[in-house]
């Protein structure tokens, strides 16, 4: 079986899921392409086709649309474009008659506009979306407009992909007529196992990772810190994650309103290795999210055995074990994570027994694998 994934970009720096993802479908016969619509990437493990505009494809477009002519009348009669942005859009998207995959899966929900949308159904392409959490969590509070573009899409495409039932609960909320869905929870984004150098330190390291954004829930997080350094634990708290300057703004005001200038460590974007290391002298993880659908960072921290405190944000609590990867709270509640994060950092015997404790909900690879095979079946099959 053949298989086009069609991303925004790839491979990316800050989610190597993807990556590895594809590597173990290839590992089990499952042919893969990639479609990328930024620029032409080199990338020694794999082909990456772009279908990003470039001015010197002009002629290239011309001869694709050419060369499938029928298919490109019926394109431009449903667009209704003109003659022009038919043969602009037409000759990018055509990439994939010449890959003739048995299933597009399109991992990023913003690429379908109508130009392509209309393409993959012109071209009667069997086609799987995933849905992640800000598409649906976030993307239809935004306006009527976005709530309408979320079920026009699912309802086009049909076969949506979910990381938790959480998410496919939302989608269902916005009633979209006839949908297959599946849901597949992620794995850990990476094999590598960290070693704990913690040890040297007798102020606990307190690690979250997640971009500046208010999803992330960091206000409830530092005001949870600001109650513990209120009952007099010390601790450093390690922020890692991209940023606009407003956010960081807003951030750095929340510090300040708390009084947490010495307590935090800011680290900014790092990459996968420079995020290894930091796993490596975490005491605690913290996920204090108020939004989520599998946060991938904290499958990191489950996968390397850092006892974690978190949030129930999302599908967090169907990959999470309570009191076996450490505690599950109330999202929102400054309070609770707060008394949580105490205990676990003046218990030395549950952090050890965390510690050699596992996750069965993350760490089976092979499942994830034949539940992808057993969906583009399905897919395909229909």
């Amino acid at each position: 079986m053949k298989i086009a994934h069609v991303f925004v970009n790839f491979p990316s720096a800050s989610q190597l899921y993807n990556l590895k993802l594809i590597n173990r479908l290839e590992s089990v016969g499952i042919h893969c392409e990639i479609v990328t619509f930024s620029k032409k990437t080199k990338f020694k493990d794999f082909k990456i086709i772009s279908v990003a505009h470039d001015r010197y494809n002009w002629f290239v477009y011309v001869v694709r649309s050419i060369y499938n002519f029928k298919l490109f009348k019926l394109y431009k009669k449903t667009t209704k474009l003109n003659h022009k942005r038919a043969i602009y859009y037409f000759g990018r998207f055509s990439i994939l008659l010449k890959i003739n995959p048995n299933v597009v899966h399109v991992h990023n929900v913003q690429l379908l506009q109508p130009s392509f949308l209309h393409f993959l159904k012109v071209c009667n392409f069997k086609c799987v979306v995933s849905f992640r959490g800000g598409d649906l969590l976030v993307r239809p509070l935004r306006s009527q407009k976005d709530t309408y573009f979320v079920v026009h899409v699912a309802e086009a495409i049909k076969n949506i992909h979910f990381v938790s039932n959480n998410l496919k609960m939302s989608l269902i909320k916005l009633k979209p007529k006839n949908i297959n869905s599946f849901v597949i929870h992620r794995r850990a984004e990476t094999d590598n196992i960290i070693i704990n150098n913690n040890t040297a330190s007798n102020t606990p390291n307190i690690l979250t990772i997640g971009r500046i954004h208010w999803t992330k829930g960091y206000q409830i997080a530092l005001k949870a810190l600001y109650l513990l350094k209120g009952s007099g634990i010390q601790f450093y708290y390690h922020i890692c994650g991209g940023y606009s300057n407003e956010q960081k703004d807003e951030l750095n005001y929340w510090i300040a309103q708390y009084e947490l200038e010495d307590n935090i460590i800011f680290h900014g974007h790092l990459n996968s290795k420079q995020i290894d290391n930091l796993f490596s002298l975490a005491t605690i993880y913290l996920q204090s999210s108020l939004s989520e659908g599998i946060p991938n960072t904290l499958l990191r921290a489950l996968h390397n055995r850092i006892p974690t405190v978190t949030t129930d944000a999302g599908g967090i609590s169907e990959i999470f074990q309570d009191n076996i990867d450490g505690f599950l709270v109330e999202k929102g509640n400054p309070e609770a994570l707060f008394m949580k994060l105490k205990e676990l950092i003046l218990n030395q015997k549950l952090q050890d027994q965390i510690k050699n404790n596992s996750n069965i909900l993350i760490s089976n690879y092979q499942q994830e694998v034949n539940m992808y095979k057993e969906m583009y079946s399905e897919v395909y099959s229909n």
